[in-house]
């Protein structure tokens, strides 16, 4: 919805939650007097479609400015009781639905994004690495799920489904 605010017009975006941004003004719309917002369950930096928009904003002269809340690995770890690494251990953070040929080779630990709609191949990824899974779907929200295994990982998980898959 659009707000004046002190001689400003704000702009607050809201992003769709299922891949889709919802678009509400082109940045030729922008003036130097408005401000966009982008509000989003998802964190911003993350595989985040409007960093694309961001990209093109900054390289036309507007400021852009990242506001951070708590990213969802985060959240997930903290739900599943699980930490992320532990002493010395890397941490390597993917998006789930493309380079499903990966063996998870590097040392340390991964976090899994955005891989609902591969979920099955995900999962098979994960039983070919050895590695021990366990995942968040739908976190901080009232129908929050958490599952201790990659057997107990549904294939039709949902959008907002996170995993987190450690070295045994």
């Amino acid at each position: 919805y659009l707000e004046e605010n002190n001689n400003q017009l704000n702009l607050y975006v809201v992003h769709a939650g299922n891949g889709e941004d919802l678009r509400f003004m082109s940045k030729d719309d922008l003036t130097y007097e408005q401000r966009m917002y982008h509000i989003s369950v998802e964190e911003f930096p993350n595989y985040n479609s409007l960093v694309m928009v961001y990209h093109y904003l900054e390289a036309d002269g507007y400021t852009v400015e990242l506001v951070s809340g708590i990213p969802s690995f985060c959240a997930a770890a903290a739900a599943l009781n699980t930490p992320l690494t532990e002493w010395d251990e890397p941490l390597h953070i993917l998006p789930g639905v493309h380079d499903l040929e990966n063996n998870l080779a590097l040392r340390g630990n991964y976090v899994i994004m955005k891989s609902a709609s591969k979920m099955a191949q995900v999962k098979d990824m994960i039983r070919r690495s050895g590695r021990k899974a366990v995942m968040a779907e739908n976190c901080s929200m009232a129908n929050e799920k958490l599952y201790y295994s990659v057997d107990d990982i549904p294939d039709d998980a949902g959008y907002f489904s996170l995993i987190i898959a450690k070295e045994k």
